[in-house]
């Protein structure tokens, strides 16, 4: 009767590793799909608003001192976008979105001139100024990564067997 129970316990004991692993494998599609479904449908107004703002970060350099507000909020304002793009990307598409990201996410430490900074981050340096070097590197990375988008949206809608 022992041995009964010991097959049994190891019969239960396969059955819920391999429960396991067809969760995590399931998991791991539906993750996937939701990609998919990101980028099908959210992606398109995503990226319009994301052409947008290069827009008009590009008018507003051209003069970089009498704009300098309006840029830091057009730069706050691709945050959002920024992370609900990021739900449509796959990990190795998102290059570009990284470096975007990291210039984005310098605005919450972003002052328009240095009179402006708190002498706690003076101190620690932990600011940034909004400068012309600053504004054209969120436009320049912008840029890329909207044409990185389009490319991927033309490779997707090629490929018949997503």
């Amino acid at each position: 009767m022992s041995e009964i129970a010991d097959i049994i316990s190891i019969i239960g004991f396969i059955i819920t590793i391999w429960t396991f692993i067809k969760i995590w494998d399931n998991t791991k599609q539906l993750r996937e799909l939701n990609k998919k479904n990101f980028f099908i449908n959210r992606l398109p107004d995503n990226l319009k608003d994301l052409k947008k703002s290069s827009s008009k970060i590009s008018i507003l350099i051209s003069n970089i001192d009498g704009n300098k507000n309006e840029i830091l909020v057009e730069i706050s304002n691709l945050s959002p976008i920024l992370k609900s793009t990021k739900k449509s990307l796959k990990d190795n598409d998102l290059e570009h979105y990284k470096l975007l990201e990291t210039e984005v996410n310098k605005h919450k430490i972003t002052f328009v001139d240095i009179n402006n900074v708190n002498w706690f981050r003076k101190f620690f340096n932990q600011y940034n100024i909004l400068d012309e070097n600053y504004a054209r590197n969120i436009y320049r990375y912008l840029t890329t990564f909207i044409t990185d988008i389009e490319n991927m949206n033309k490779d997707f809608k090629k490929d018949l067997l997503k």
